[in-house]
């Protein structure tokens, strides 16, 4: 299948007292036949992370966890990550790196979405392409092939969505639609406005990403972030105060029961001293009077 390039011109700064050049971007298709065979054994339209991942790297789903501020909002699909995909440097430069992006539906019909990126060569796309119904959501793996991690910032990836009256019957006829689709546009010389675009650049890290597959690490555990070890700390902290103030509550009452049973056996001491006193003075005048007699 020809690869159908799409050529997407940068806007110039919105300050009028800055002048940037203009630019042009070419994103070119991955190869959207080549995992038909995969994908269509293993995914759903509507499916969250592919079960086909690769077991040998963690992949992300802090994106399913993170707030929601850092979604792209589109006409049809919201979008996470809204920014930049992040992949990890390994030591190891055969080892591959991973993220995902999640689609989410929030138009009222079916969408058909499209993933695109300047160096095809590079990168490895799962799905590349597929159809989400109304409020559903679609993950998208994508994953550096070994030895182009290092130069990976400088590409960028293009996430195309148009709406459909009805689902496709076959991943085939979704090719086929897109196919006509962007025909039609460079036939025209502009993307066609039913095609909604949204950009994501790339970035490269060399810390550890803590990365799950299907909700659990199919790896070893990942080291903890400093942002889970300050909140486990916090939570120690306030489990600790709370067993502080149980102990001192529990030594108050201890102290309490203490002084009242003290107390109680004075009181006790001093009423026993008292009816003696008592039984002496009142006896001693009879004893008296008898002996005198």
């Amino acid at each position: 299948m020809a690869n159908n390039d799409a050529e997407v011109q940068e806007k110039p700064s919105a300050n009028p007292g800055v002048l940037e050049a203009r630019k042009k971007v070419r994103f070119s298709d991955v190869d959207m036949l080549a995992t038909y065979h995969e994908e269509s054994s293993s995914t759903t339209s509507h499916g969250d992370i592919p079960p086909y991942a690769p077991k040998n790297f963690r992949i992300r789903e802090r994106r399913s966890q993170a707030s929601i501020a850092s979604d792209a909002r589109g006409k049809y699909l919201s979008i996470r990550p809204g920014d930049e995909l992040v992949f990890e440097k390994h030591v190891d430069p055969g080892k591959e790196s991973a993220d995902v992006i999640r689609l989410t539906n929030i138009f009222s019909k079916y969408v058909a979405f499209k993933v695109k990126t300047t160096a095809p060569e590079k990168f490895r796309v799962k799905p590349s392409f597929g159809c989400i119904e109304c409020g559903g959501s679609k993950t998208v793996e994508i994953t550096v092939q070994p030895g182009f991690v290092a130069g990976a910032q400088k590409d960028r990836f293009l996430i195309m969505s148009v709406p459909l009256d009805q689902e496709p019957s076959s991943h085939e006829e979704l090719v086929d639609y897109w196919r006509d689709l962007l025909k039609e546009g460079t036939a025209s010389g502009s993307t066609s406005p039913e095609i909604d675009e949204h950009r994501l650049k790339c970035a490269v890290v060399t810390h550890p990403i803590v990365v799950l597959l299907d909700g659990k690490d199919k790896s070893s555990p990942a080291e903890p972030s400093v942002e889970a070890l300050t909140e486990k700390l916090t939570v120690i902290e306030a489990k600790l105060d709370e067993l502080i103030a149980c102990q001192r509550t529990t030594v108050s009452v201890q102290k309490k029961a203490m002084w009242n049973s003290l107390t109680a056996g004075l009181a006790v001491i001093l009423l026993f001293l008292f009816t003696k006193v008592l039984t002496v003075l009142f006896s001693s005048p009879s004893g008296t009077t008898n002996s005198r007699s």
